[in-house]
């Protein structure tokens, strides 16, 4: 059960500067003809508009009723209004749709009936602001036939995961073990030494794996958004010391598979 919510200001060129001006203070952050502002305030995103006189979109997501709800206001009225529950469906479709949204993606969205707050949400929006989105289907959660261990994930971890299974013709709980066993030794090495005296942890050897080839190179791996809940098959000595080493070092066990993934990527993505 979670919430998130966010505030995008459509840039207006002819009066750039003094937009960003104005909304300093909310430490904007450009995505294509977006900014994202640190403030979430939907009070905010109206008098931004009404003040500036340009278009605002105020985004939020309730887990618990899978609720997406976008707002849309152009100087200072609400001319877009999008809402999304687990009981309702598509509750609210009011207002001309904007010239900025990809409205075939936005269609695909409203035609379906059943919608994930999260991760689907995200994408929700994304289709919303008209910037690239994922594929429909591209971004739920890894439920692994026998899963007996759930973790919290990035969605651009979960992504990867996905499709970097697909491509070694495994199953993504056969990555995590593999990241885990690659990297395990240099992050108990890593977290002992912030430790004063250093805490140390007894492991087993490193399991052989089949991944010894380096990867294709990759991007930078994004940590943000809304985290998605997968369940991996992990063999229970795996599942110990990722237990082991989360009470020692102050770490959940998701941060413990994510830094594993992130030291052996190379190797494993």
């Amino acid at each position: 059960m979670g919430s998130d919510s966010k505030l995008y200001l459509r840039i207006d060129e002819a009066k750039a500067d003094e937009i960003l001006k104005a909304v300093a203070s909310f430490k904007p952050e450009r995505r294509g003809d977006w900014l994202s502002l640190s403030s979430t305030d939907l009070d905010l995103a109206k008098s931004l508009s009404a003040e500036l006189g340009v278009t605002t979109v105020h985004w939020d997501i309730e887990t618990a009723v899978d609720q997406i709800w976008l707002q849309c206001f152009s100087n200072g009225k609400r001319v877009r209004e999008v809402r999304y529950t687990s009981d309702e469906g598509w509750a609210s479709n009011k207002g001309k749709p904007r010239s900025f949204e990809n409205q075939k993606a936005m269609d695909a969205w409203l035609a379906k009936r059943d919608v994930l707050a999260s991760p689907e949400g995200y994408e929700v929006l994304d289709a919303f602001l008209g910037l690239d989105s994922k594929p429909l289907a591209s971004a739920g959660p890894i439920e692994d036939p026998g899963a007996n261990a759930r973790f919290q994930l990035p969605p651009a971890l979960v992504k990867e995961l996905r499709a970097s299974a697909k491509r070694r013709s495994v199953t993504a709980s056969e990555l995590v073990s593999a990241a885990w066993e690659l990297a395990k030794q240099a992050l108990h090495d890593r977290e002992a030494a912030k430790k004063e005296p250093a805490q140390l942890v007894s492991l087993a050897p490193a399991r052989p794996v089949a991944f010894n080839e380096v990867a294709p190179k990759s991007g930078a791996l994004s940590l943000k958004g809304f985290p998605i809940a997968c369940a991996f098959k992990l063999a229970p000595e795996v599942s110990a010391e990722i237990l082991s080493m989360k009470s020692a070092f102050g770490q959940t066990g998701a941060w413990m598979v994510t830094e594993a993934y992130l030291l052996s990527r190379d190797r494993v993505a």
